[in-house]
């Protein structure tokens, strides 16, 4: 169970990332 929450959390910090990068380049090309 501990190593599940552990995926889910590296997950959500992957996906957090990538919302930081996509908007970062949204920015850049607006």
């Amino acid at each position: 169970v501990i190593k599940i929450f552990t995926i889910k959390t590296d997950l959500r910090l992957v996906f957090q990332k990538l919302g930081s990068l996509i908007s970062t380049y949204s920015d850049k090309y607006q």
